[in-house]
């Protein structure tokens, strides 16, 4: 996932390193608004999806919501980090003016922020098939605890693989990072071939063909359940029969009646998580699938795909990858309806906050 920015390019090619690249401006424009689009709409929902969740306690209460933050807090880090700084050098040619330090920070942050999404993706499925496939244990495996734990641990492994080349697994023929050109500056990363297949393979596509498999499982599972839900249903139709005549005979049925239906509820709720986590995965993997294929394509080929690709095909595949940051936030409410009682009540305490009010807090603290 690291051909086709700009600034991530492989060593053994012999051209990638001239980067005067100059759009139409018609297409320049269309793409620096949508890209504008995606930041502010990002921002917010990843902001909102981390406030409702720290603030509401009984968001906390779901194993799979702190997966749910932890995504949040990637997407969050690449629209507020990495997607400006991308826009910024889109706009100037690729002309890069923040110096070197910063073109480290900004090289090593898109190395992390994207298999850092896909890990926390992979936590999610796993969740979700676990919840499934042995719910009566769920709560006594997946606890808060574990969750952090987990979170943690895979935030490591990320931040260890983005890491590599900024301690030494890159090109040794040109070990700088921002490079002079006719046109200026350009914030150049150079990766070798091996970094560039190892990631994109260990960071998306085996955790795609994890997720795959997981969810094949889990659709079976699911179906299994869908049955189950519905033999409930008849024999609580049955039951209701059953108790009406036991009642007229001073008896209480009521006792299985209602374990029935706590079953009932309780499949339904996860079946219907299950479809819109699904729904979330599938639509990271409808973002940034096409352009990590390209990515690896050009690892492989080197020079032929690299001069053969248009850079507004390259580009518009990178925003597709980016546009799955700003989507993601406005499932959330869909997927869990704790989220959208705690969307419903920041909306209006927002609504309902009058200026003077703000003023009396501040006084008052």
């Amino acid at each position: 996932m690291s051909q086709g920015n700009a600034s991530l390019v492989q060593a053994n090619s012999t051209t990638p390193l001239q980067f005067s690249f100059h759009y139409h401006l018609i297409f320049k424009i269309f793409s620096a608004t949508i890209m504008v689009i995606i930041i502010i709409a990002a921002l917010l929902g990843k902001l909102l999806v981390l406030y409702a969740f720290f603030s509401y306690h009984r968001l906390r209460n779901s194993v799979t919501n702190y997966y749910i933050a932890s995504l949040a807090f990637s997407d969050l880090l690449t629209a507020a980090l990495v997607v400006p700084i991308e826009l910024d050098i889109f706009i100037k040619d690729f002309v890069w003016t923040h110096g070197e330090v910063v073109c480290r920070m900004w090289s090593t942050l898109y190395l992390l922020v994207i298999p850092g999404s896909i890990i926390n993706l992979c936590a999610v499925t796993l969740d979700r098939f676990i919840v499934l496939r042995v719910p009566l244990r769920y709560t006594e495996l997946m606890t808060p605890k574990r969750a952090m734990v987990a979170i943690i641990l895979l935030w490591s492994y990320a931040l260890i693989t983005a890491c590599l080349p900024v301690l030494g697994w890159r090109s040794k023929e040109f070990p700088y990072f921002v490079i002079t050109y006719l046109n200026g500056l350009n914030c150049v990363f150079v990766l070798t071939k091996g970094y560039v297949i190892l990631i994109n393979i260990a960071n998306f596509l085996i955790p795609m063909i994890f997720m795959a498999i997981c969810w094949s499982l889990i659709y079976q599972i699911a179906r299994k359940h869908q049955r189950r839900v519905k033999k409930l249903a008849r024999s609580m139709s049955v039951n209701e029969t059953t108790m009406t005549l036991t009642m007229t005979n001073g008896a209480n049925g009521g006792t299985s009646m209602s374990d029935g239906q706590q079953t009932k509820k309780s499949i339904k709720k996860h079946l219907k998580g299950s479809k819109y986590i699904a729904i979330i995965v599938g639509l990271f993997f409808l973002c940034w699938l096409p352009y990590t294929l390209l990515s690896l394509a050009v690892s492989i080929c080197g020079d032929v795909c690299f001069d053969g690709t248009p850079q507004e095909v390259s580009h518009i595949l990178l925003v597709m990858g980016y546009l799955n940051s700003a989507l993601n936030p406005y499932l959330y409410p869909f997927h869990d309806r704790q989220f959208k009682e705690a969307f419903k009540n920041i909306f209006y305490d927002i609504q309902s906050l009058k200026i003077w009010e703000i003023f009396r807090r501040r006084d008052s603290t």
